[in-house]
């Protein structure tokens, strides 16, 4: 009987340097896809976040400047700074492995290379099954997110030209409860114990990958003695999505094989985010948004008899904030759970909030808390600093930990004019 989990990438267990090196998994993926979208990247969430939303637990339906707009409510498009901004760019990197995915691969490649050279030893056979059995029940995630926006307010509108990508890289092993009891001296087992094993481990890997415009629009709607702002906006872009499938047995899994090529699947197709703002007073702002209004789903290529789908769905977010000069408090919840692949029973939705202290917009200092509302993810701390003197020049930096091996960082730049 098979016993189908989600685990994936080898997240907090190897540092970020080495996965953003890793040899051709999440760089060689990532490569292609940003490529395609007119952007370049040689390093490798997928719920998107900016370096501050990030910070702030992942806010950002009410509270994102206009130049992070995009990536959460196109309607914060709309600014009273009637000035040209520049985010470039904007990475976010986030891992998670609380169950060391890669090592417990390796321990059982190095358990089968001295098994081959021993079949008979029992000592090594319990080994190796104890190193099979350690991939059971094990989970993780790897995603990435990269962008750049260009805003540039008018007098009619508000228009933010925007490119990003977002990248997920998860691995299922299908453990086979035979093979934990796997009869060695089984004539299939002459020459390695990889030909009599049936257990594998999936890799899938997919990008989306957005060139559009957001635009937004103020209105006023009478309330009484006074007028009440409400900002409209949508974002029409053009999007890119690839997704690639590699299986192969347990004890021969190398990352060196999951890398695009011929085999990865990839298509084209024009989608829409649309959200609003309502600003009830200076001070607070109520925030509804969806991302990637049309569902789109793209078939895998097929390995050892099986292949998954990549699915691009609509999200949708609502969120309140509170804003003075020098404090900004916001809420956000997910209203829908994400889902990555038809196939696996993983998604993700949260609950985040966070707080922005500014000391007059020359230095900022944000912090955060993420709260999962399922199982298949864990709640998360966040912090992070921004620096912008004289508004023309600044760098935000964030990082999140959480139980089990979840981190992640971000980091971007900012100029304006």
């Amino acid at each position: 009987m098979k016993n189908n989990k989600v685990v994936a990438g080898k997240a907090a267990g190897f540092s970020a340097a080495r996965l953003m090196a890793t040899r051709s998994i999440v760089p060689g993926l990532i490569a292609a896809k940003l490529i395609a979208a007119g952007m370049i990247i040689v390093c490798p969430s997928m719920v998107w976040a900016d370096a501050r939303g990030i910070a702030m637990g992942g806010t950002g339906v009410a509270s994102a400047d206009n130049l992070e707009a995009p990536f959460y409510n196109p309607a914060l498009t709309v600014t009273e700074h009637k000035s040209v901004g520049l985010l470039l760019p904007s990475f976010s990197l986030g891992v998670h492995d609380g169950d060391d995915l890669y090592d417990n691969v390796d321990n059982l490649m190095d358990a089968t290379e001295r098994l081959d050279d021993d079949i008979n030893n029992v000592t090594l056979q319990n080994q190796w099954k104890a190193s099979l059995g350690a991939l059971d029940n094990t989970q993780g995630v790897v995603d990435v997110g990269l962008g750049l926006v260009v805003a540039i307010p008018t007098e009619q509108v508000s228009l933010n030209f925007f490119t990003k990508a977002d990248a997920v890289f998860i691995a299922t092993a299908n453990i086979d409860g035979a093979d934990l009891n796997l009869d060695f001296n089984d004539p299939a087992c002459s020459d390695t114990v990889e030909d009599c094993m049936n257990s594998t481990v999936q890799g899938l890997a997919g990008v989306v990958g957005d060139i559009g415009i957001a635009i937004a629009r103020d209105f006023y709607l009478p309330t009484g003695e006074k007028e009440m702002r409400i900002s409209v906006g949508i974002a029409p872009k053009y999007q890119s999505i690839t997704a690639i499938n590699y299986e192969t047995k347990a004890a021969g899994f190398d990352e060196d094989d999951f890398d695009f090529g011929d085999d990865d699947a990839d298509t084209s197709k024009l989608n829409l985010d649309a959200g609003v703002a309502l600003h009830p007073n200076e001070n607070v702002t109520l925030g509804l948004a969806v991302t990637n209004v049309f569902k789109h789903t793209l078939d895998t290529n097929i390995q050892q008899g099986r292949n998954d789908a990549f699915i691009v769905e609509a999200q949708y977010t609502t969120g309140i904030s509170y804003r003075t000069p020098l404090f900004t408090a916001a809420l956000d919840i997910d209203l829908n759970e994400r889902q990555y692949f038809e196939g696996l029973n993983y998604g993700t939705q949260f609950t985040s909030i966070g707080a922005e202290f500014d000391a007059w917009r020359w230095a900022q200092l944000r912090l955060g808390y993420r709260h999962s509302m399922n199982d298949d993810s864990d709640d998360v701390i966040t912090a992070g600093l921004g620096f912008k003197p004289f508004g023309v020049l600044g760098l935000d930096v964030s990082g999140q930990y959480g139980e089990d091996n979840r981190y992640a960082l971000a980091a971007q730049l900012y100029f304006g004019f």
